[in-house]
């Protein structure tokens, strides 16, 4: 369990296999729009994010 996005979003940085192939000029944006969207679907209240999973899959698209 998460107490906040930016643990959610330390998490997800240190957690992600493939945070490394974001550049890092993005890494924050993205993170953050990631914490967001994953909020928005989880349904998160702002003091008790959940985690859990066994296989994280994150599909980017070069724009």
């Amino acid at each position: 369990m998460c107490h906040s996005k930016n643990e959610l979003e330390r998490f997800f940085s240190a957690a992600g296999a493939h945070i490394k192939q974001v550049p890092a000029e993005r890494k924050s944006e993205f993170l953050n729009d990631f914490v967001t969207a994953y909020c928005q679907q989880a349904g998160c209240a702002a003091d008790a994010i959940p985690v859990s999973f066994w296989c994280l899959q994150i599909l980017a698209v070069k724009t």
